[in-house]
């Protein structure tokens, strides 16, 4: 370190102590703030280099954020503990509590706790942050996912837009507008202008180039749907969501081959993942090799033991092997574990719609058909639509099948011959011309 020297001040023992602490103070926040930029850099987060907060802080939110980062469903769990244990050490930490929001949203987003309570602790730690800086726009992002939560998609849009407006050069906004207009608000071209502007801010993000590759099939540009799909599987070479969109897209083409070796490879990088496990198991029931199905969804299953959806097909794939009393063991846990998740979360259209499925599996003619609509009441979308008439299908109401599948059909024209031919709970019909030509229409 450099000592100043002047010629009117004496060198004294004093001078000299309090020259060195100021120089090795600025050059220890110098540092403080690199490795603050590394951080942010290697986490894609947004931080806003507050330098002052206290050691024992940081380090617990450094950790979180690889627990962040990885996003399952305990590393979930893990980062919201570390980061409430970053707040207790530090209450002004403004990062940690935006880091806390974000994960307790996507806990919800994700499904893996739906209870409201999350929504309401993600509102509050925003509040605390916006209380002392109005201008980040990581929080008004934040608060743009957590009103489409809510169902309020025109606030939601609000606040995406105000984090744009105060932060154009953060892509997260960008691509969370594209999601909800290629989702919620049926304008896919519109989506995919704003997937280019967050391309055109990280090229190499390849999260970005699969929801170009979605938006692009969604307005059947497929070809540069696939060439997007492919360029992210180069992107990142080790994670499942490139693949998993590829098999979708290939399985939507009738390209039965080219669909299984893409979800294979999504289940090689992540055998946890239960889209892989769901879409590869339909693919190989559809193909005949049951016994290699029901061993890919029992895999995935050690993982997530209390997925109802792969419980729901696992048993189908017993069935299918001659299991007939293994098929309604698995398929009555089903039922007990959704209407276990329904006793906590009543207001969940998905959770009525799985329950109406198995129990329409196990012959339960009345609650099937109940449960299917109770899930249309609740939420009339085109998915739902086409359960019910998943329902009868499975219960043989060929009549009540073709009218509720024609009513899906009106709303969606991907329910067409391709849907038919993959869609497992179709099987018994797939070659019934009434159903062709309804998906014909």
């Amino acid at each position: 370190l450099t000592v100043r020297f002047t010629m009117n001040e004496p060198l004294t023992k004093e001078s000299i102590l309090s020259d060195n602490f100021r120089e090795t103070r600025e050059d220890l926040f110098a540092i403080r703030r690199e490795i603050t930029q590394k951080v942010a850099n290697h986490f894609d987060v947004e931080v806003r280099g507050d330098v002052n907060v206290s050691p024992e802080a940081y380090s617990l939110y450094i950790r979180a954020l690889e627990y962040d980062r990885l996003e399952t469903k305990e590393d979930n769990q893990l980062a919201i503990a570390t980061l409430s244990q970053a707040i207790e050490k530090d209450a002004n930490f403004l990062d940690a509590y935006v880091k806390l929001a974000s994960n307790q949203l996507l806990n919800h987003e994700r499904g893996y706790d739906l209870d409201e309570k999350w929504l309401n602790e993600v509102e509050q730690n925003i509040n605390k942050v916006l209380a002392k800086d109005e201008s980040r726009a990581d929080c008004f992002w934040l608060l743009g996912r957590l009103y489409i939560q809510r169902g309020d998609h025109k606030k939601g849009v609000e606040n995406l837009e105000k984090a744009i407006e105060l932060n154009s050069n953060q892509m997260r906004p960008y691509v969370t507008l594209g999601e909800e207009y290629a989702t919620n608000l049926g304008d896919p071209a519109k989506a995919l202008t704003y997937f280019q502007q967050a391309y055109d801010l990280e090229p190499t993000n390849f999260n970005i180039s699969v929801n170009i590759g979605i938006a692009n099939a969604m307005i059947k540009n497929y070809d540069e749907a696939e060439k997007a799909f492919r360029k992210a599987t180069n992107q990142n070479r080790t994670h499942e969501l490139p693949w998993i969109n590829l098999g979708y897209l290939y399985e939507l083409l009738g390209k039965g081959d080219s669909a299984e070796i893409a979800f294979m490879n999504a289940a090689e990088r992540n055998p946890k993942n239960p889209e892989t496990a769901k879409h590869l198991a339909f693919m190989l029931i559809n193909r005949g090799r049951v016994a290699q199905a029901e061993s890919a969804l029992t895999s995935t299953l050690k993982f997530e033991s209390s997925n109802d959806e792969l419980s729901y097909i696992l048993g189908i794939a017993q069935e299918k092997r001659g299991k007939i009393k293994e098929a309604k063991e698995t398929w009555k846990g089903g039922q007990l574990l959704v209407e276990a998740k329904i006793k906590d979360n009543p207001n969940v259209p998905e959770l009525y719609f799985y329950l109406g499925l198995i129990s329409a599996r196990l012959g339960e003619k009345e609650k099937a058909v109940t449960n299917a609509m109770t899930a249309v009441r609740m939420d009339s979308t085109d998915d739902n639509v086409m359960g019910v008439s998943r329902v009868y299908a499975i219960l043989k109401n060929k009549k009540e099948m073709l009218n509720w599948f024609s009513r899906a059909r009106a709303m969606n024209t991907e329910y067409d011959e391709t849907f038919v031919a993959t869609d497992i709970d179709f099987l018994d019909y797939r070659n019934d011309k009434d159903l062709i030509v309804a998906a014909k229409k």
